[in-house]
């Protein structure tokens, strides 16, 4: 991350000479999108924050607090602050600054509102299930409208839904939508069956299928994850060794012990 260091460095003021510098909004933009580079990619969440954060604050100095670039990096921030366990925080700026925002200054089916909508109904499904449902699928008729049934976007939202049966209990169809995002996951372009994405879908459809009973179904989706996040990640990650646990448990089920024990060995 020496590269994106020196990147931001290039593009952001020195810190507290924002009054007075005199580089573009363009240049802000951008050290905004390298955060987003630093959260995505890397282990630099609290780094990340701190640049958007700080690009916010010299946006602020320049232009309106509704004004695009400003909404999309608050977009952003509520979605980092979720990823780092401030649910909280993220929710209180969703609702109160970023959703209505962009509902006002884009309308209702904008893409970046819809975005907003679907990270905003996965934050709050757990407490607020009937809130998040009316979101979710508000984003998914729109995403299918703009940007077409098999886009990123609108499998993300159903991938969203689905979980949110499963949470509920609806078990039967959180299978039935799971294996059909997973299905067009595995087949889509910017995807495919080794994407973090596919393989967080598989992971969910084979709790499903345990959760229903289908052992030898959730043992071969079990042993899919198991092998992609060895592959990706390292036999030894913390990601890797759920998956691991959670296969041992479907051993068991089916009487496989020494297979079950062979896993919880390692996890």
């Amino acid at each position: 991350f020496d590269i994106v260091d020196e990147m931001v460095k290039a593009r952001m003021p020195p810190v507290g000479n924002e009054d007075s510098w005199q580089g573009t909004n363009e240049q802000l933009d951008e050290a905004g999108q390298l955060a987003v580079v630093m959260w995505k990619t890397g282990d630099q969440h609290e780094k990340a924050l701190r640049l958007l954060d700080r690009v916010l604050g010299a946006l602020l100095l320049r232009t309106s607090p509704t004004a695009q670039s400003v909404l999309t990096h608050k977009a952003n921030r509520a979605g980092l602050l979720k990823d780092i366990g401030e649910v909280e925080q993220a929710r209180r700026l969703y609702e109160e600054e970023v959703l209505p925002g962009q509902i006002d200054t884009l309308g209702e089916s904008h893409v970046k509102t819809l975005l907003s909508k679907m990270n905003y109904a996965i934050l709050v499904r757990a407490n607020h299930p009937d809130r998040a449902g009316k979101l979710l699928d508000e984003a998914i008729v729109g995403f299918t409208v703009e940007l077409g049934e098999s886009h990123v976007h609108t499998l993300q939202a159903r991938q969203g839904l689905a979980g949110l049966h499963k949470q509920k209990g609806e078990y039967i169809v959180a299978r039935s939508v799971y294996e059909e995002v997973v299905a067009q996951q595995e087949r889509h372009m910017e995807l495919g069956p080794q994407h973090t994405e596919t393989i967080r879908s598989k992971a969910n459809l084979a709790t499903v299928l345990r959760m229903l009973g289908d052992n030898d179904a959730s043992k071969r989706v079990w042993e899919e994850v198991v092998a992609a996040k060895s592959q990706q990640l390292g036999a030894g990650h913390p990601s890797t060794l759920r998956a691991k646990y959670n296969l041992s448990m479907v051993l068991k089920r089916l009487g496989d012990w020494n297979g079950a024990f062979e896993l919880r060995k390692e996890a």
